[in-house]
C-alpha cells in the first residue's frame, strides 16, 4: 500500500506543474496552466476566430484560480487532519 503522505506529496507536486509552475515531471518548461494564460490577452483568441466569442480561454483564469484556492485550502486540511 502506498503511504497517505507520499501519495499526498506527489498529487500535490502534479497539481502545482499542472496549474502553477513547471518542474520537469510531465510538462515542457513555461506550459503550466498559468504560465500559458499569462502570454494571452482576452482579445487576442476572439481576434483568431474571426467571431465575438461570449468566453474566450483567457477569462477563464479566475475559475482557475478559485480552483487552485480550493485546493490549497484542501491541502492544509490534509496537512492538520491526514485522512485514517
Amino acid at each position: 500500500m502506498i503511504p497517505v503522505e507520499r501519495f499526498t506529496i506527489d498529487l500535490f507536486e502534479l497539481l502545482t506543474e499542472t496549474f502553477e509552475r513547471v518542474q520537469g515531471r510531465y510538462l515542457d518548461r513555461g506550459t503550466s496552466l498559468f504560465e500559458t494564460l499569462d502570454t494571452i490577452s482576452a482579445a487576442e483568441p476572439r481576434a483568431r476566430s474571426g467571431r465575438p466569442a461570449p468566453a474566450s480561454g483567457a477569462a477563464h483564469p479566475p475559475n482557475a484560480r478559485l480552483f487552485e484556492k480550493a485546493c490549497q485550502s484542501h491541502r492544509r486540511v490534509l496537512v492538520l487532519c491526514p485522512p485514517l
